[in-house]
């Protein structure tokens, strides 16, 4: 190669390499440039999402003391429907002494609160899982100025709120679009078989129970009687009770079962031991009348070994001389309902509950409808 060829490689060679490096160099400033500038972005846009699920955390808790305040200034009775929908950094919604509603949420800084103080009382069958020490206290020993209810977090739902002489009650809470939760509570008073009133006697005391501390809606009790042989054209609870396909939860919010189904196979998630006034009555009898399926006891003489119309197994339909079919409060499996199982044969000789009619110590199952 001669000298001239030489030298005009290295010219050209020099070139490309002063230019390589002005990339270099370019591209270095850029990243200078760019990457300080796209963190500052980030924390700008993770500031902006942070003070947008602020806001709308804040619209939520006032949206709930609004409609709770409003309707309250109504008439007893009177009724409103709050549709909400909550951020997905919500961990936890609740009230504590009926007056303080917190919401808590989850930024980049860890969990936090935000409270909200009510001017009336807020009362009611929140959700779950219950905070409530009156679901784990015997009746007497809750303190109820440190209940806690809780509230769903996620998602779309509905709050009803409705106005009583005392607080303002949330009837329901359900997905929107969805099942309403049906409230189930056992009665804080007990009755002798023969004094319950037939069904109808029933119904009413489950009415005025409710109504006396604000829960709404119309109400029965799981109660079943019985007509014709072996009881086969009697009135059960089934066929009088509506059939949920939402939960039905106690008073404290603790859920008993997913739905009608779950609530007639047998098994509880827990038991019936909360009664209108959100105390836990302990182990207590209830007349029932009803297997665990919501039938009464028929179309099968291994129930009584006689064939015959068997009222008196029904302190003759609640208002006579007998013995009662008695389920018992603190049972999940078939228990909670009836001495036996529905595919179980007979009570034996001595039957399933005597003394029952004539005693005053049985209380009763009530459901809104």
């Amino acid at each position: 190669m001669s000298k001239s060829s030489i030298k005009s490689f290295g010219r050209h060679f020099g070139k490309r390499a002063q230019v390589s490096t002005e990339y270099l160099i370019i591209i270095a400033i850029s990243f200078a440039i760019l990457v300080p500038g796209g963190f500052f972005f980030y924390k700008y846009s993770q500031s902006s999402n942070e003070a947008n699920i602020r806001s709308q955390i804040s619209q939520t808790g006032n949206n709930i003391l609004t409609s709770a305040e409003s309707i309250y200034g109504l008439a007893d009775g009177s009724l409103v429907t709050l549709d909400l929908h909550y951020p997905k950094n919500v961990r936890d919604i609740y009230i504590i002494g009926n007056r303080e509603l917190v919401i808590k949420y989850e930024v980049s800084g860890g969990i936090n609160e935000a409270v909200f103080f009510s001017k009336v009382d807020l009362v009611g069958n929140y959700s779950y899982p219950a905070r409530d020490p009156c679901s784990i206290l015997p009746a007497g020993g809750c303190d109820n100025s440190s209940i806690t209810y809780n509230l769903p977090t996620q998602g779309s739902h509905q709050l009803k709120f409705e106005s009583n002489t005392k607080s303002v009650f949330i009837s329901q809470i359900d997905d929107k679009g969805g099942p309403a939760i049906t409230t189930i509570f056992v009665t804080s008073l007990t009755y002798k078989g023969n004094g319950i009133g037939g069904l109808a006697g029933a119904d009413a005391k489950c009415q005025a129970l409710a109504g006396a501390v604000g829960l709404s809606g119309t109400w029965k009790a799981w109660l079943s009687d019985c007509q014709g042989t072996n009881c086969a054209s009697g009135t059960t609870a089934s066929g009088r009770l509506t059939h949920s396909t939402g939960s039905y939860v106690l008073p404290n919010g603790v859920v008993v079962a997913n739905n009608w189904a779950d609530l007639t196979d047998g098994t509880l998630n827990n038991p019936i031991n909360i009664d209108e006034n959100k105390h836990n009555v302990g182990v207590s009898l209830v007349a029932t009348g009803t297997l665990s399926n919501g039938d009464n006891f028929h179309n099968s003489t291994s129930y009584d070994g006689n064939g015959a119309d068997d009222k008196g197994r029904y302190c003759n339909n609640w208002v006579g001389a007998g013995w009662s079919h008695v389920g018992y409060t603190n049972q999940t499996d078939y228990h909670w309902s009836s001495q036996i199982s529905a595919s179980q044969g007979s009570c034996g000789a001595s039957g399933c509950g005597g003394g029952y009619c004539t005693v005053a110590n049985l209380k009763l199952y009530c459901l809104r409808q």
